[in-house]
């Protein structure tokens, strides 16, 4: 059974050995041979995801200071508080 799983490892969807990391999730392209960045997959957020997030933010601590939340309730917004 061990070699009939590790002969799998590294197989994509169709049994195309190098298409899988080994963790099961598919490989991004080392190098391109049209010279395109292979960093261009990743999102970088733009303004609008910025003002989203601070105003997501001042929300938390809107309510954090409003006392009359359940204690539960107010030590979570506190751990989210202490991520950002």
């Amino acid at each position: 059974m061990r070699q009939r799983q590790a002969g799998r490892e590294g197989e994509g969807p169709n049994g195309n050995p190098g298409q899988l990391d080994p963790l099961g999730r598919d490989r991004a392209p080392q190098s391109t041979t049209d010279g395109s960045d292979p960093g261009l997959l990743t999102k970088i957020p733009d303004q609008i995801d910025a003002q989203r997030a601070r105003e997501i933010l001042e929300e938390l601590r809107k309510r954090s200071g409003e006392q009359q939340r359940p204690q539960i309730e107010l030590e979570y917004l506190e751990r989210l508080l202490k991520r950002f």
